[in-house]
């Protein structure tokens, strides 16, 4: 009995030190995991580890924060960034003198030969507006001191301004490239530059300075006439190849509506046109409505130019201008005067035929011929060359006025004062109706 306790005694002992030697932790020295295989479940068993300590936010941490959750969205380094589009290689070609003077005056060219006509536009006008003032400076001249300076004047005039015309046209012909699809247009313009350069120079070499002063004061004069003449022609050239650059793009409703006015006279200029005819067709894509055109070319203004200077001719211009506004005005609310370019004017009729369209055009005509203006108390009478023609399906603005200017070709041939027709069957002579119209007088203010 004695020895059956001690036996379960001893072994009791041996089960419990087995116990706890099994229990005992081992050190990771003690264990050896291989790394080419997944651990053992008795591995991935092993106790917990003691929970870590709670570590207090900063004071200035919000408690409310939420957590920032993931997006779709690349990480800020995979974002492709994507460059500015590069300018037009034809608006690299634009000097920074050009830009800052477009910019000066609100003006954004979309092309090279756009900014290029733009800067012309703005520079001839400065010139025109010289070569008048100095026009009416030497009528009134009285000493050749006076007309010496006033020559010199001239020639300096014309210097600055063959330098200016020079520098546009050497950018016209180093970046030929650049004009595209506007070739045309760059060398209409260059082309008009280039036969005046030569002209300018003889007119302003040709003045002649001496002790008479009428002949002193008949050389200046006669610079200046032609002068005029050249610019007024380079003004409308300009013009024409602006309007015809935004006609192609289909952006002459940008055009801003001030520049569709003509200055002088306030009536609306050929870009005003251009915009009628536009929208005029726009609405009627089928062009089934009738539309027809007249064109009203005043005669003898050289002439007005050479007695009473340009400044009065100008105030002459803008009396005929107001005067064919004001009798359109009168026929129909669709017809609309226009000044066309220098001495013409043009007039666009909406729903008329060509016939009725003759009948305002005539009686224009014989109201301006019965007409007395007033010039500082010196009475002139004008006439009118006049062209009228219906708009057919296939025209533009150009072949229109082109088969108009044709007409007016054959009444200055004709005598002049005087209405051409063309009904599709080149050009015809008309016996006009004689209307009542009554003498009237204009005083033009000089």
């Amino acid at each position: 009995m004695v020895s059956l306790i001690f036996f379960i005694a001893v072994l009791n002992l041996f089960l419990g030190f087995a116990l706890a030697v099994f229990l005992e932790p081992k050190s990771i020295a003690d264990t050896v995991v291989d790394e080419s295989d997944p651990p053992s479940p008795a591995v991935s068993e092993a106790a917990p580890a003691a929970p870590a300590p709670i570590v207090q936010p900063p004071e200035d941490s919000a408690d409310d924060e939420e957590p920032e959750l993931p997006t779709d969205e690349p990480a800020e380094e995979d974002v492709e960034v994507l460059a500015a589009p590069e300018r037009p290689s034809d608006l690299e070609a634009v000097p920074a003198a050009w830009i800052e003077a477009l910019r000066s005056h609100d003006i954004e060219a979309e092309s090279f030969v756009e900014a290029a006509t733009y800067v012309l536009q703005l520079e001839v006008e400065p010139y025109i507006e010289k070569l008048v003032e100095l026009d009416a400076q030497i009528r009134e001249a009285e000493d050749k001191d006076q007309l010496s300076e006033l020559g010199n004047s001239l020639t300096r005039a014309n210097e600055a301004w063959m330098d200016q015309v020079g520098q546009v046209t050497s950018s016209l012909s180093e970046n030929e490239a650049a004009l595209q699809s506007h070739q045309s247009l760059g060398s209409m313009m260059l082309e008009t530059i280039q036969r005046q350069g030569p002209l300018i120079r003889e007119y302003g070499d040709a003045v002649t300075l001496s002790d008479e002063v009428d002949a002193t004061r008949d050389s200046c004069l006669d610079a200046t006439v032609k002068l005029l003449d050249l610019a007024f022609e380079l003004r409308d050239v300009i013009q024409g190849a602006l309007i015809k650059l935004l006609r192609e793009e289909d952006r002459l409703g940008d055009y801003h509506r001030k520049y569709q006015f003509d200055q002088l006279t306030g009536i609306q200029n050929r870009a005003g046109l251009e915009t009628l005819f536009q929208n005029w067709w726009r609405e009627d894509s089928a062009r089934t409505r009738l539309v027809s055109a007249a064109l009203i070319d005043m005669d003898e203004v050289g002439a007005l130019n050479r007695k009473f200077g340009a400044a009065v001719a100008d105030r002459m211009i803008a009396a005929t201008g107001q005067l064919i506004k004001t009798l359109c005005s009168r026929e129909s609310g669709l017809d609309h005067a226009c000044r066309f370019a220098g001495t013409q004017f043009a007039v666009f009729f909406g729903d008329t035929g060509p016939r009725n369209a003759l009948s305002v055009v005539e009686r224009i005509r014989q109201t301006v011929e019965n007409t007395t203006f007033d010039l500082e108390g010196e009475d002139v009478l004008i006439g009118v060359s006049c062209s009228v023609t219906e708009a057919n399906g296939e025209d533009t603005v150009d072949s229109l006025f082109d088969r108009l200017g044709n007409l007016i070709d054959a009444c200055k041939a004709s005598g002049r004062n005087c209405t051409r027709l063309n009904e599709g069957n080149g050009v015809e002579t008309v016996t006009p109706p004689e209307f009542q119209v009554k003498a009237r007088v204009i005083k033009v203010e000089t």
